[in-house]
């Protein structure tokens, strides 16, 4: 837990994804079956824009937690800015069946002036852990 939460201060707080991301291997490293630790991992890859990494890292988490939400929610928001819709829409609605909250992006992917990133990023930590 502590790899993770260095995960989350480096990126909400600092906005150093790159020392996040190792953070998030560590956590992984020491314990492959964190989901917390594979949906980190896509958080941090999703907003550096490594769309491909961060869908795998999200599966990752689903596949050790399929009630994880918020990992749902974010694998639409990653497909959907890859222009996978079909994909995109099943994984908003298993979110929303599992109770997530926050509306589907309207314009593929939630894009955030580097500003607003850490606090983003932070509430959506919040939600996650």
């Amino acid at each position: 837990m502590a790899w993770i939460n260095a995960g989350i201060a480096l990126a909400s707080g600092w906005g150093k994804f790159d020392d996040s991301l190792r953070a998030y291997e560590k956590a992984i490293e020491i314990d492959p079956r964190s989901a917390n630790a594979w949906n980190g991992k896509g958080e941090v890859l999703r907003i550096q824009g490594k769309y491909d990494e961060a869908n795998k890292a999200y599966d990752k988490a689903i596949e050790l937690n399929p009630q994880n939400a918020a990992a749902w929610y974010f694998k639409g928001v990653v497909l959907q800015g890859m222009n996978r819709n079909p994909e995109a829409d099943f994984a908003f609605n298993k979110s929303e069946e599992l109770g997530w909250l926050l509306p589907r992006p309207k314009f593929g992917l939630i894009n955030l002036n580097s500003a607003s990133i850490g606090n983003w990023y932070k509430y959506t930590c919040s939600i996650i852990i």
